[in-house]
């Protein structure tokens, strides 16, 4: 089975907008695969 590391470092690109205030929030990367399940497609291990 492939692994896919991700490393987020801080800064926008990794922000997603809050619905309630309008502010950007940092992204939850522990819920990767239930924000983006496409991601389940490449059948890999990832570790964020």
């Amino acid at each position: 089975m492939n692994s896919i590391l991700i490393i987020y470092t801080g800064g926008t690109i990794g922000m997603v907008h809050d619905e309630e205030t309008g502010a950007l929030k940092t992204f939850n990367f522990a819920s990767l695969l239930d924000e983006i399940p496409e991601i389940k497609k490449f059948k890999s291990t990832i570790e964020t």
